[in-house]
């Protein structure tokens, strides 16, 4: 009898340590994963928790993209084109690079683009979009003559500020100042022009029309 109450009491201990066990290892969350959410708030492409990589979430949008060129089939930097959600929204703006390309990341939809701004020897209509199909399009502009007048010192020395004219025979255009490059540039109809300083500070004018050679002519004068 006393065997069976010493096993009985046995018992009794085991299984109040093994409700114990069991008792704490349900109330003890179990080691989570690092890895079993990705987190990449960096934008590094690791995840934050782990270091393994992180593959980019679509965002839902695609690439358009216009490219803009001249009437003889190169390109134009510099020209900014908008781009519009069917012909009326802007949903963007951005300048072309030296392949006259820009690209823009947006939601699909039925999308337009126009040049609104461009260097000054190229004729465009801002108000002319073009549809954009297969998320692309190419806007074409007027390549137009223009006609670039230097001035320079006897040393080759660029003269910044001068005062110039470009002229035909019968009339002339509005007077311009060079730049640091000692240059102004007119952008005109096809013709045969000729150009005058009119004033230089610091120089002597030579009151002479020079004729503009390959659309371009060099006037030096000399220091005063």
């Amino acid at each position: 009898m006393k065997n069976l109450n010493k096993i009985l009491s046995i018992l009794l201990v085991l299984s109040l340590a093994a409700c114990m066990l069991i008792g704490f290892t349900a109330c003890t969350e179990p080691e989570e994963d690092p890895c079993t959410a990705h987190v990449d708030d960096d934008k590094n492409g690791k995840c934050d928790k782990c270091g393994e990589t992180v593959e980019p979430v679509g965002d839902g949008k695609v690439d358009y993209t216009v490219t803009v060129k001249d009437d003889n089939g190169d390109a134009v930097e510099g020209a900014t084109v908008v781009i519009y959600l069917q012909g009326v929204a802007e949903k963007g703006e951005a300048d072309t690079d030296a392949d006259g390309k820009v690209t823009f990341r947006l939601k699909e939809g039925s999308y337009s683009a126009a040049v609104v701004s461009a260097p000054i020897e190229y004729g465009f209509d801002e108000d002319e979009k073009v549809n954009l199909a297969n998320n692309a399009a190419t806007i074409t502009l007027e390549k137009l003559p223009t006609y670039t007048i230097y001035v320079k010192n006897a040393s080759g020395q660029a003269i910044e500020g001068a005062e110039v004219q470009l002229c035909t025979e019968d009339d002339c255009r509005l007077p311009k100042l060079t730049d640091a490059d000692g240059k102004v540039v007119y952008v005109d109809v096809e013709g045969t022009f000729k150009a005058k300083v009119l004033a230089a500070d610091g120089y002597v004018l030579d009151g002479q029309y020079h004729y503009l050679v390959n659309g371009e002519v060099t006037i030096v004068l000399a220091a005063q």
